[in-house]
């Protein structure tokens, strides 16, 4: 199973304020990660295409929850640098919703 591209939704706060944000207590050691790649919280659009990138080449498992459809894509996210980084990231379709909502990613 794949996800289509056109009804995906990052959050660009979700990018910038937790994923490449080294102030953030939760999201610290991400931003480190991702920053040590060449992703910057001054260019977020970088690693939304990544991240859609990502999505686009890559297998999904389907998790039904009582909130929605969940979908984990494994595989590698290209990077600013030049060389892939292998992540896990987590998607969400709740119910009655059409848009899949990107939830986190992180290093596998």
């Amino acid at each position: 199973m794949m996800l289509s591209k056109s009804n995906l939704y990052i959050d660009p706060v979700k990018l910038k304020e937790y994923l490449l944000n080294m102030d953030h207590i939760d999201g610290r050691s991400k931003a480190k990660l991702l920053i040590s790649f060449g992703f910057s919280s001054t260019d977020i659009d970088k690693l939304h295409q990544a991240i859609l990138g990502h999505v686009n080449n890559t297998d999904v498992k389907l998790l039904q929850t009582t909130f929605g459809d969940k979908f984990i894509v494994e595989g590698d996210m290209v990077t600013p640098v030049g060389k892939s980084l292998k992540i896990r990231s987590v998607w969400i379709k709740e119910k009655q919703e059409e848009i899949i909502k990107f939830v986190t990613l992180y290093p596998i």
